[in-house]
């Protein structure tokens, strides 16, 4: 049976409809719980957990987090655009989420994009965490990456296509992101710049076809649209431009950079990671709002993660390996 049959036959809305009828059971007890799981699938917290295993814990397994991550985000948003499904109480007004969960369900709904993040973060984190020994942590880490998706379900936002769908995504870049970095360890520069204009062409070209595509503007009841392509249009604008961003800044580090996390102490990480996430937060949430005012939203937005790609993965370990080279240079000094 293939996905538009589900949708056509309602299948999807019919187990929903019976999530539902266990969140009455139970009196919404669980409601204030499974949406902050979800919250744990949010842009921000993937992104702090991202760039702490990449700039501090394990370089290696925070490269293949971020290319999970990044790979099937830029799938997804796209296959959002290409698809323009609506949410499930759209489709269907018994349908009712819960009500605080509503904030971070924007847009259209096919694939759920907090399962992309969840099972490609927490999900390459607990494979890393496998395979450095580490089993408990390994297995703590799967928690997530199936409650979240899960929690998905149980707020209503999304429905069972929206979730497997980003399961399967994710899995598959989560695979092939360990494939990608071998192969990438065994090309030469130039090979890898081949590799990395060819991506970013598709990637603009994607751009091209998002901004000028026609969206659905049904409007409701209330005489707003049921959903505004403006939102969708944000979003992948911004996962686009981070997945651009991340594969040059993967050449950035590997060209001029190689930082280790070997030996790292608490107080090195910390030192790492407390300035360059704060300062992930300032280029994405203040720089990025002097770009938007500059260039317009979404060209702005766009410039932003681009910035926001390169800053995480080249930009920032360039700038804290230059000051710990300088603070090493000082301790021989004084010795």
């Amino acid at each position: 049976m293939t996905l538009s049959m589900l949708y056509a036959q309602g299948i999807d809305i019919d187990i929903l409809l019976k999530i539902q009828a266990f969140r009455e059971a139970t009196g919404y007890a669980l409601d204030f719980i499974m949406n902050a799981v979800t919250f744990a699938g949010d842009v921000y917290p993937m992104m702090m957990l991202m760039t702490l295993v990449y700039w501090c814990i394990h370089k290696r397994s925070g490269i293949c987090i971020v290319a999970a991550a990044a790979y099937a985000n830029f799938i997804g948003n796209f296959t959002k655009c290409l698809f323009c499904v609506y949410r499930p109480w759209i489709r269907n007004p018994a349908v009712e989420p819960v009500a605080s969960a509503l904030k971070g369900a924007t847009g259209y709904s096919f694939p759920s994009g907090h399962t992309i993040n969840a099972v490609a973060v927490y999900g390459a984190g607990s494979a890393a965490a496998r395979d450095n020994g580490r089993k408990k942590l390994s297995m703590l880490l799967v928690l997530p990456a199936v409650l979240i998706p899960l929690s998905r379900l149980y707020c209503e936002v999304h429905t069972p296509q929206d979730v497997l769908t980003g399961c399967g995504l994710s899995l598959i870049f989560l695979f092939a992101s360990r494939r990608l970095l071998e192969i990438g360890d065994r090309s030469d520069d130039a090979a890898l710049i081949r590799y990395l204009i060819a991506i970013t062409a598709l990637a603009l070209a994607a751009i091209l076809y998002i901004s000028f595509k026609a969206y659905p503007m049904d409007i409701g009841a209330d005489g707003e649209l049921l959903a505004d392509p403006a939102v969708l249009k944000k979003d992948a604008f911004k996962m686009t431009g981070i997945f651009i961003g991340a594969n040059w800044g993967y050449l950035i580090e590997r060209r001029y950079v190689h930082f280790t996390t070997e030996g790292m102490t608490l107080k090195k990480a910390l030192t790492r990671f407390v300035p360059g996430f704060l300062g992930l937060v300032i280029l994405a949430m203040g720089i990025g709002k002097g770009f938007d005012m500059i260039f317009g939203y979404l060209p702005g937005h766009f410039i932003t993660y681009i910035l926001v790609g390169l800053y995480c993965l080249g930009l920032y370990p360039m700038l804290f390996t230059y000051f710990e080279g300088r603070a090493a240079v000082k301790g021989d000094h004084r010795d």
